[in-house]
């Protein structure tokens, strides 16, 4: 009997173990896009100010420059936003399995006692 004890912790262990590399796994892409996004954030905000600090009279084309780079990361910034969305949604159901998971072999929650 013991020894159909130990296979059944050792699968247990196994499936907890995939389950948790899931876990961390969407937390590193999640946190990979949050990076991306506060990047495009950063660069709009630095072409917003480089684009005020331009006089559109006297430098045209370095105002158009500006307004079109702070346009493109503006728009990359709205994208990483709403993968960041998709990604944190996808930590919060992985990490929810893996609860799911733990409470199914215990019933308590808790790890089971030998």
């Amino acid at each position: 009997m013991r020894l159909f004890d130990a296979i059944r912790n050792t699968l247990r262990d196994a499936r907890i173990d995939r389950q948790s590399e899931r876990v961390r796994d969407a937390m590193v892409d999640a946190a990979k896009i949050a990076s991306d996004k506060e990047y495009h954030r950063l660069m709009a905000d630095f072409y917003t100010g480089r684009k005020q600090s331009v006089d559109p009279q006297l430098a045209w084309w370095e105002f158009a420059a500006a307004a079109q780079k702070e346009y493109e990361h503006a728009k990359a910034y709205q994208r990483f936003a709403a993968r960041y969305e998709e990604a944190a949604a996808a930590v919060e159901a992985e990490r929810a399995r893996q609860v799911q998971m733990h409470d199914g072999h215990s019933g308590t929650g808790q790890e089971d006692s030998p």
